[in-house]
């Protein structure tokens, strides 16, 4: 079976615009432009939009025969533009002239389930996009697919582009599961033909290990663009046949890629400028730890089965936690479950939206209310939901996240986002406040870790 060798793009390669050059195609590969399209950033200048904007001109004039490709998500859930008002960034990616947008789990849960966004799409334009995902849904009637294969052809030559979405996508979402359409095209894929002049190239936001399995099955000479894992533009070209495999570029790059008469493909970055408070809306606010239980006898008797007699509080400030928690007091209540003391947390966060105007804000109730009961090895034992977590309309079960934490050290745990496309940054901050959690308790009652460390 031929290996997939990850080789670092030490220097940047510089080719001449025309054919005969050698190349038989280019392309010119974006993604998670988020935060170029979130609210107030529409202007020319030093707003990303129109940094984004001038680079692809750039890169157009270049060359004007290149395929330009948005790998997918874009669009933002934390932006009320998108989830409210329309798909502010599919019709910026359709105004900038992209051959192929790539529409990934993500993009279709935040911008497709409700009658806005991709749902309110004509064919025409629907027709720009590609991706394995869609919606299906009797009951509100947003019914659309995108195709998972597209075709682009430039000068002699052309590219056949496929959707290999993640099959955990879609994993966690209650009652949107029947309503939501996976289609998987990886033996389509495998079967197919791929040559310098007819190539074929697969988008896949799948993990690593399981893309570097693809890829070596794959038709020979074909490429895998990766939007998951490391994003740096690196190439690991095929040894004996398979697919070469691409990482998509880091935030705020695009990644030029070009393809050789023999095959070969190479790739360089191409940076444009993303002021650093744009990326403000990836960045959850510091958690609540320490709320008050009303009625904690009978709520820690029911969600955990404390024995209500030993139940019991402590209070103690939070001025010293300020890198782990937002709160001044700190409530840790106490209770005997089977015989064992444990430690019962309650754990309060909001997840922040831009306005139509601008202003980052947090939204006006906790979307994150849970109880997290702590055992006396400083270690998590079981989360109870006080509230059900909703994201776009639909209930998202996030127990398998946390479930993989319990009794395990918080340090090597890696955290598994693939089954909440849209609301990876939803995930992310609930893992996050649960390490903080158990770092909390240990600073109170044990050997405390550094922050960071």
């Amino acid at each position: 079976m031929p290996r997939i060798i990850l080789i670092t793009l030490l220097a940047l390669l510089s080719f001449g615009a025309a054919r005969g050059d050698g190349r038989t195609m280019r392309f010119v590969f974006t993604s998670d432009l988020d935060p170029v399209f979130a609210p107030g950033s529409t202007e020319v200048g030093d707003k990303p939009q129109g940094a984004l904007k001038s680079l692809l001109d750039r890169l157009r004039e270049e060359d004007p025969e290149s395929v330009f490709v948005d790998l997918g998500n874009s669009v933002s859930p934390h932006s009320f533009m998108e989830t409210s008002y329309g798909y502010v960034s599919l019709n910026a990616l359709r105004d900038y002239g992209f051959d192929a947008v790539h529409l990934t789990a993500r993009d279709a849960v935040i911008s497709g389930t409700n009658n806005f966004g991709i749902a309110a799409m004509g064919e025409r334009d629907l027709a720009q996009y590609f991706g394995s995902f869609g919606v299906d849904n009797p009951d509100s009637g947003v019914a659309w697919a995108p195709e998972p294969v597209k075709k682009v052809a430039r000068g002699g030559a052309s590219a056949t582009l496929v959707s290999l979405g993640n099959p955990a996508g879609f994993a966690a979402w209650r009652g949107a599961r029947e309503a939501l359409i996976q289609r998987d095209r990886t033996e389509d894929f495998v079967a197919m033909e791929s040559s310098p002049a007819a190539l074929v190239v697969a988008v896949t936001d799948r993990p690593p290990a399981e893309v570097d399995r693809i890829a070596e099955s794959a038709p020979d000479g074909s490429i895998i663009v990766s939007i998951r894992g490391p994003r740096n533009g690196r190439v690991a070209p095929a040894r004996d046949g398979g697919a070469t495999v691409v990482q998509g570029p880091p935030p705020g790059s695009a990644l030029v890629v070009d393809v050789a008469e023999d095959g070969k493909v190479t790739a360089r970055h191409e940076a444009f400028s993303i002021p650093e408070a744009y990326f403000a809306i990836r960045k959850a606010p510091l958690p609540e730890i320490g709320v008050g239980i009303t009625n904690a006898e009978a709520a820690l008797a029911e969600r955990f089965g404390a024995d209500p007699a030993s139940v019991g509080f402590e209070k103690h400030g939070g001025q010293d936690f300020g890198d782990l928690l937002d709160r001044e007091r700190i409530f840790v209540f106490r209770g005997m479950v089977d015989g064992v003391e444990h430690r019962f947390y309650r754990v309060q966060n909001r997840v922040q939206f831009l306005r139509t105007d601008g202003v980052l804000t947090p939204v006006g109730y906790p979307m994150v209310d849970i109880v997290a009961m702590v055992g006396p090895d400083h270690r998590l034992k079981k989360v109870a939901v006080r509230d059900s977590f909703r994201f776009m309309g639909y209930v998202i079960d996030v127990a398998p996240l946390w479930e993989s934490l319990y009794g395990a050290d918080p340090e090597a745990w890696i955290p598994d986002y693939d089954p909440f496309p849209g609301a990876e940054e939803f995930a992310a901050m609930i893992a996050r406040d649960l390490r903080y959690t158990l770092e909390l308790d240990r600073r109170l009652f044990g050997a405390a870790r550094p922050a960071g460390e």
